[in-house]
Parts: structure tokens; C-alpha cells; sequence
């Protein structure tokens, strides 16, 4: 075992340039450097009081363990997601990498916190040459894969961190994700964004109501010259989640829908709604149409339908115009872009502009070949999560995907994120059907949460060692504890009531947590559902104080009451 280097870090005024190499960080006085100002709520003056003992309530619990791996470069932005996520309720460290620091090191530490005390949450702060991911490989017999200009047997995966019961475990023990940032700069961007987007969600409803998705018309018979019917369950698989999120939740997805094959006047469109095309549909007549669904009135249109590569016009204009809260893209992909329609980092995002129409930062479900291949310049998923607007997270994936397990897995994530009903995929295989009836799933699950649910609930539906490939490459690009708003937020203000000697901050909503993190001793505690917490009132100003709950904006005091208005109200120009 090599020489152990694990502390708790915090802000100082002035940071020890050769910080990699020390074991010890001076700890900073309020007063030299407010928790207040850092992640941006107004800081409340106190009076001269400096005993530093805090008296707190005897029960209550400590928040869910959440670690940030990082290196010294990327410092500053893990220390601001940190102290916001200790406000939130996450029992927050920080593991600093140093430079000899490799894949197992990290590991073993990851490891040692989970034996030891516990671990929910770890975030990997930075891209691979600031915390590199474990290289695993996949040897297939496939030319038409070897052909591919990014085709690498390699690929990079974080699950390896995550999985806690030996080498042939493929289930994580601790919810994950990454902010692929190459730059300090990249990293404040995206902790920005996350920060914000907790603390100060848009004020917009159009935000709450569109979604936009995009689908690949993947034909199979090509030359069959009365019918087209649908291959890949693109189309299909768009339209089951679009369906589902109007009908329960009265959204409103926009579509964009391409196809890359000549469509003639005319033509009936039909999906395969039982299986997924596997090579192998010879056992199926060409006029037993009667497994073959009828797609959408509006679908049969050959006019609705776009080539891919003039896609990004109406996509452009749907971003700009409706403001929507996600992305969804079912069809090919490759590390630079979505391949129909056709959305590329050089082609859409720059030189058309892509993000300057992104009002807000939105949600990615890009669970697509090689769009997070983040080890890559010009990663697609790295462009959405670097830039100021942008994406707030990503689904997406390091290396080639499989069509069943990828279309079945987003099914599930939305049904983790909008829990009210739940879809009932059928992602089977010719003769050997899979209906997988999920049911219902709590409200407010986190997105790492999401993710793991949905790897390891997704039916295998190929082969196992298939099945764990796609467990290895997806990935959730942001930060694991997030909260997806499904609606624009409530908050819940409690009743504060003074005496000379003590402060009591009283609610009377269910379902909410009071957490109160100590800023001088480092401690979270969460007092679950709680009615009231009482604080010794000289001591409680080294106290942040916050009302916390599923489909709520967080509320945070410190001394006094801070302006929910003025926080709420803030200029949207900023995302």
C-alpha cells in the first residue's frame, strides 16, 4: 500500500502552491471568508460574539456521505460544490488527487470511505487527465464497428469505482458522476450552473412544459416498394415517451424526426412495436403486417419528416422558441455528434450557434454511441456540460451501445424522473419476448439514483456479456445528488421564533428535512420530517439552517431570514 494522502480541504485566503504535497490546510474564520458569499447567498452581518462552541439538538441524523474526487487545479470549484451540497444535507469531502495517484489508488480510497464510514454519493471532478477513469476494452468480430474513423477497443469507465464486492461485480455500490471538465475554468462553468439551477430554478413555465425529442427513422426493408416500416425503435421509442409525459403530465414534445433514405409520396410508415430489429426478421412475412403498428396520422406525412443533415434549421428554432427542459435523442450516434438529425459540435453548435439560443441549462438523454467518449477533443456531451448554458447534466455513454439495452434503459430514466404512471416497454427479441412491467417509483430520486436504476433494471436482453458492456459505458455527466424539477418548485419557509437564549425554526409541511450544517466543527445534520429544531441562539450564527424536500427550492438561513424574493427573482440573463 502506498503512502496514504487523504484530507479535508477547504478555502484559504491564500492557497499553498504546492498544496499536492502537503497533509494539512489551514481552516478559515467567517469573518476572513464567508460559506455565504461563495455560493452566493447575501451574507447577514452578526454582532461581536466569537465563542466558537455551538450547542445543537441532541437528535437528528448525519446527511448522506457524498465525496468529490478532484486535483489541486480543479480545487477552488469542489470546494464550492462542497459547502453548497453540506447546505443541502451531504456529509461533503474531498479527496485531493495528487499526480502519482492512479486507477487503483483512487479505488482503494473509495473503498476504505465506503467500509468505514459509509458513501452514497462520489463525484469525479474533471476530465481524464485530472481523474482518469478505469480503461477496460471490448474485442467484437464487427467490421462494420472496426470501420468506424473512432473505433477503439478501448474505452473508459467509472463503474469500476463503484462496484464494492470483488472483480466480477457489476452492480454499484455508490451512486456516480462526472463533470468532464479539462480546465478550472470548465469546472466553475458547470458547478455554476448546478448551483444555480438548485438554488434559483427558472421562473419560465414553457421551461416545465416542452421537452424536445429527436428520433432516427431507421428503415428495414428498403426495398420493399409498399410499405416502410421502422428497424432500429427510434421512432417507436420517442413516441412511447412522448405519449407517456403528455398523457400523465400534460407536456407538450416538440419533435424532430429525420430520416436519412429517400421517402416517397404516399407511403404508409409503420414501427415495429414488439421487437427490435436484430438482424434476424426473416421468420417474418413481409405482408403480415399485423405485427407491425401503424404509425402517428401525422407521422405518415412525408413532409413531416427531415433528411439529416437539414435537421438543425426547426431544432434551432423549437430551442429557441419553447424553451424546453430536455433533450432527448434516440437514434446513432458518434463522439462528436448525434448522426440523424444531424446535431455536431462544429457544424450545429458552432457554426450555426447552437448555444445561443439555450435559454436555460437543460437535461441531455443521450444515451448514444460514444457522445460522452470525454477523453476526445470535441466530445459532444463535454461541449453541452462546459458550456455557460448549455446542459445542466447528461446521460450519455463512453463507448458503442446495443439498441435494446440503450432504448429500454432512457424508458426507465424517465420513469425514475416523472414517476406518476410508468411505461410498459416491450424490448424483447425475435420468438423470446421481454416485457418488463417496472411500476412505480418514488418522487425525487437524484440522477445518480436514475442512472443506477436504470442500468440495473434494464432487461438483458441480448447477451450478458453485452449487457454488462452497457453497464460499463453510461454515465451520468453532472452531479450525482441533483434533483431533476419536473415543475417550477415551491419552497418551504419555516416559522422562526426568538427568545433571548435560543432559536427555533418550526415548519409544518411533510416531507421536509431541517438540515443545519456547522460551519466551524464541518458537521451536517439532518433532522428527517422534522416539526422543529431548536438552536442555542448566540451560538447558532456559525450555523447555516435550511428547509430541504422532494420538489422544493432549497431555503437557507443564517442570522436572520435571508429575501426568498430577491433570490427567486434574480436576472435569468446569467444561466
Amino acid at each position: 500500500m502506498g503512502l496514504r494522502f487523504y484530507c479535508r480541504v477547504r478555502y484559504t485566503k491564500k492557497q499553498d502552491t504546492d498544496f499536492e504535497n502537503s497533509t494539512a490546510v489551514k481552516l478559515p474564520t467567517l469573518e476572513e471568508n464567508s460559506i455565504f458569499e461563495r455560493i452566493g447567498i447575501p451574507l447577514i452581518k452578526q454582532n461581536e460574539d466569537k465563542t466558537r462552541a455551538i450547542v445543537l439538538p441532541q437528535t437528528g441524523e448525519p446527511g448522506k456521505k457524498y465525496l468529490i474526487v478532484t486535483r489541486y487545479s480543479h480545487l477552488p470549484a469542489a470546494q464550492r460544490l462542497a459547502e453548497w451540497k453540506k447546505c443541502l444535507g451531504y456529509n461533503t469531502e474531498i479527496i485531493q488527487r495528487n499526480p502519482n495517484m492512479g486507477v487503483e489508488e483512487i479505488k482503494e480510497r473509495i473503498s476504505n470511505i465506503y467500509n468505514s464510514e459509509g458513501l452514497d454519493y462520489v463525484l469525479f471532478l474533471g476530465d481524464q487527465t485530472i481523474v482518469p477513469a478505469k480503461e477496460d476494452s471490448l474485442n467484437l468480430n464487427k467490421p462494420e464497428l472496426k470501420s468506424d474513423p473512432f473505433w477503439t477497443p478501448k474505452f473508459l469507465t467509472d463503474l469500476y469505482y463503484v462496484c464494492m464486492d470483488g472483480e466480477n461485480d457489476f452492480l454499484p455500490d455508490i451512486h456516480k458522476g462526472r463533470i468532464p471538465a479539462a480546465t478550472l475554468e470548465q469546472a466553475n462553468i458547470a458547478v455554476n450552473k448546478i448551483i444555480r439551477y438548485e438554488k434559483n430554478p427558472p421562473i419560465d413555465p414553457n421551461f416545465y412544459k416542452y421537452g424536445v425529442n429527436l428520433a432516427h427513422l431507421e428503415l428495414d426493408d428498403k426495398s420493399d416498394t409498399t410499405q416502410y416500416k421502422e428497424s432500429c425503435r427510434f421512432v417507436f421509442t420517442s413516441e412511447n415517451i412522448k405519449d407517456y409525459l403528455e398523457i400523465n403530465y400534460g407536456m407538450d414534445i416538440k419533435r424532430v424526426y429525420a430520416c436519412n433514405d429517400t421517402l416517397k409520396s404516399g407511403r404508409p410508415f409503420r414501427y415495429n412495436s414488439r421487437y427490435c430489429y436484430d438482424g434476424s426478421l426473416s421468420g417474418v412475412s413481409q405482408t403480415n403486417l399485423a405485427e407491425y403498428e401503424l404509425m402517428p396520422y401525422e407521422l405518415q406525412d412525408v413532409g413531416f419528416w427531415r433528411t439529416g443533415m437539414n435537421a438543425c434549421g426547426p431544432f434551432n428554432t423549437y430551442v429557441r422558441t419553447y424553451t424546453p427542459s430536455f433533450l432527448f435523442y434516440s437514434g446513432h450516434g458518434n463522439v462528436d455528434r448525434w448522426c440523424c438529425p444531424y446535431i455536431s459540435v462544429e457544424r450545429s453548435i458552432r457554426q450555426q450557434g447552437l448555444f445561443k439560443v439555450v435559454k436555460y441549462p437543460l437535461m441531455l438523454f443521450s444515451i448514444t454511441c460514444q457522445s460522452g467518449k470525454y477523453n476526445i477533443d470535441d466530445c459532444f456531451t463535454s461541449a453541452w456540460i462546459n458550456d455557460k448554458v448549455g446542459a445542466v447534466g447528461a446521460f450519455a455513454a463512453t463507448h458503442f451501445t446495443w439498441l435494446l439495452d440503450q432504448l429500454a434503459q432512457v424508458e426507465v430514466m424517465i420513469n425514475c424522473i416523472f414517476p406518476k404512471s410508468f411505461i410498459n416497454p416491450y424490448y424483447g427479441i425475435l420468438n423470446n419476448p421481454n416485457v418488463d412491467n417496472l411500476g412505480y417509483y418514488p418522487e425525487g430520486m437524484t440522477m445518480g439514483q436514475v442512472l443506477d436504476e436504470s442500468i440495473n433494471n434494464v432487461p438483458i436482453v441480448t447477451n450478458s456479456s453485452v449487457s454488462m458492456h452497457h453497464r460499463k459505458v453510461c454515465h451520468y455527466f453532472g452531479d450525482p445528488t441533483m434533483k431533476w424539477y419536473i415543475k417550477y418548485p415551491d419552497v418551504c419557509l419555516p416559522n422562526i421564533v426568538e427568545n433571548d437564549s435560543q432559536i427555533s425554526f418550526q415548519i409544518s409541511r411533510g416531507n421536509t428535512d431541517i438540515v443545519v450544517y456547522d460551519t466551524q466543527f464541518d458537521k451536517v445534520t439532518v433532522y428527517r420530517y422534522a416539526q422543529n429544531v431548536t438552536l442555542n441562539k448566540q451560538k447558532a450564527k456559525y450555523c447555516v439552517v435550511s428547509t430541504v424536500g422532494n420538489g422544493l427550492r432549497p431555503y437557507s438561513w443564517w442570522g436572520t431570514s435571508v429575501n426568498i424574493e430577491a433570490l427567486t427573482n434574480q436576472s435569468i440573463i446569467n444561466y
